[in-house]
């Protein structure tokens, strides 16, 4: 046989022998409150609560103001790692988010100094955990946003190749250009490393997730009342304007809906033999959605997920969206007496354990 045969039939070898990431261990996730300097951790009731509802992973957004200026900060290091053990030991696998302000963001893409800060922050990251062995995935920058001006990825793809130098089996977490929505995601060609999970976030339709949301461009701000399923006429019956805009180009928004963004995601994923996450749904809670209408939506979302087999993180376990009560949330929490208590009601949404 000669050299090109050879070679011609050791590509093919390496080719079929090429792994699908299954991410193993990061299935169930849960967003967590972000470490920063309000000190906004959780105890060691509230990750054996989240173990035991079922969950196998969290996600720790951290401010990386707090982590790194010219240097890593060896207190924010503590509270970091220290948060990591804590997960872990109750077999909760961990993601660490880089989840930074809009104003950090938007420097990032205009400062070449900002960003080779920021290399160098996951870069020391990347040593500081080296040695960590327990499921531990980075999440380089959460939602890039729509001022990264084409930078990000090829940006991000020379943050991973200076995090596999030191650390070449862990899993990194990278998001696409814009806000991490699908369309965001499967327009791009994956890269050529392994062990990377590919992420978006899905919030849609953002007229009934984030109904009352007082942030942003606060066009959600008075819609109140909205149930799902729902459509065009429920919208005009509630007296929301700018219909259109809102339905995201759908008369109308069910299951059905949900099911083909998620089976689009899914052909992205298996066109490219990688692995794809959600690490961010949910309903806003505040802002007077009918809960059995958000239970219902959450069923949905979780549905076409599992039948996609992509894995999920809800956001979010405390704040706006959150999924925990107390004692001083109703009788739902109050009649377990023993701290903070996931929403039953939620978890029977979810599929997770009662």
């Amino acid at each position: 046989m000669g050299i090109r045969a050879v070679f011609f039939l050791f590509c093919i070898l390496i080719l079929s022998a090429r792994t699908v990431w299954s991410a193993e261990g990061y299935t169930r996730g849960l967003n967590v409150p972000r470490i920063d300097s309000e000190n906004s951790f959780l105890g060691d009731e509230d990750y054996r609560l989240i173990a035991s509802s079922g969950f196998d992973f969290i996600r720790i957004p951290f401010d990386p103001t707090l982590i790194y200026s010219t240097s890593l900060s060896s207190a924010m290091m503590e509270s970091l790692s220290g948060a990591v053990r804590a997960a872990n030991k109750h077999g909760l696998a961990v993601i660490l988010d880089a989840h930074p302000s809009p104003s950090y963001k938007l420097d990032l893409f205009k400062s070449k100094s900002s960003q080779n800060s920021f290399a160098l922050m996951w870069l020391e990251l990347a040593f500081a955990f080296k040695s960590h062995k327990a499921e531990l995935a980075f999440e380089l920058l959460n939602e890039p946003g729509r001022n990264s001006h084409g930078q990000w990825w090829s940006f991000q793809e020379q943050v991973i190749r200076e995090i596999r130098e030191v650390d070449p089996d862990r899993f990194i977490v990278v998001n696409a250009e814009g806000v991490s929505t699908v369309s965001d995601l499967t327009r791009q060609l994956p890269y050529a490393y392994d062990f990377l999970i590919y992420n978006f976030h899905f919030y849609n339709p953002m007229v009934f997730s984030h109904q009352g949301a007082h942030w942003g461009s606060r066009k959600y701000e008075k819609v109140r009342g909205i149930p799902w399923p729902f459509d065009r006429e429920t919208l005009i019956e509630h007296g929301v304007t700018e219909v259109d805009g809102l339905m995201e180009g759908k008369r109308r928004w069910r299951k059905a809906d949900i099911d083909v963004v998620m089976q689009r995601m899914a052909r992205w994923a298996r066109k490219y033999g990688v692995a794809v996450m959600c690490n961010e749904f949910g309903v806003y809670a505040r802002g007077g959605v009918d809960p059995d209408s958000r239970n219902q939506y959450l069923s949905d979302v979780v549905g076409a997920f599992e039948t996609n087999k992509i894995p999920w993180a809800l956001w979010e376990y405390r704040g706006g969206f959150g999924v925990v009560l107390h004692a001083s949330m109703g009788a739902a929490a109050a009649s377990h007496n023993r701290g903070p208590v996931i929403d039953p009601r939620i978890l029977r949404a979810l599929g997770m354990n009662q």
